[in-house]
């Protein structure tokens, strides 16, 4: 007489070892396919509502006030300073690194740099809110980018991280 084979329960350790080890091997994989741009492209939307909100506020202030308010980008030790300064004023300009405001995951902050190229270096914003002519920026951050610009009758500031 033949006896019926016995069907087996469960799994061997064998069979569980390899299925533990091909899961980790595509866990692993996956840190591969993530963009690395990912934090970079958050500090720089961070970047980009810090230096909206000081224009908008450059802007405003000009409208209000009724005079012209001088706005500059320059670099100091490697980083890149946003200058706003009332131009009727003897005060000193305001000064702001443009960089993000928190830490993100285990970068402090300071380590990677904004770098804004584009023109014009510096303008006006005049009584009515107007920037004299197109401002066109272009703001690296690491990996990401994004662009600002400044409409010169409007005055509107239109920010994209791209």
């Amino acid at each position: 007489m033949h006896s019926r084979p016995k069907h087996r329960r469960g799994v061997t350790l064998l069979e569980a070892m390899a299925t533990t080890i091909l899961l980790s091997m595509a866990t692993v994989s996956m840190l591969f396919l993530v963009p690395a741009d990912g934090n970079d492209r958050r500090e720089l939307r961070d970047v980009m509502i810090a230096l909206e909100n000081r224009l908008e506020s450059a802007r405003d202030s000009a409208r209000l006030s009724g005079e012209s308010i001088d706005v500059r980008l320059r670099r100091s030790s490697g980083w890149t300073v946003l200058e706003i300064a009332n131009v009727d004023s003897n005060e000193p300009a305001e000064q702001y690194r443009i960089e993000p405001s928190v830490e993100v995951g285990n970068r402090p902050r300071g380590v990677t740099r904004a770098i804004v190229t584009g023109t014009p270096r510096r303008f006006q914003f005049q009584a009515l809110g107007q920037a004299g002519n197109t401002v066109s920026w272009n703001i690296r951050y690491g990996e990401a980018r994004a662009t600002l610009e400044i409409d010169p009758l409007s005055g509107r500031i239109d920010g994209t991280v791209l």
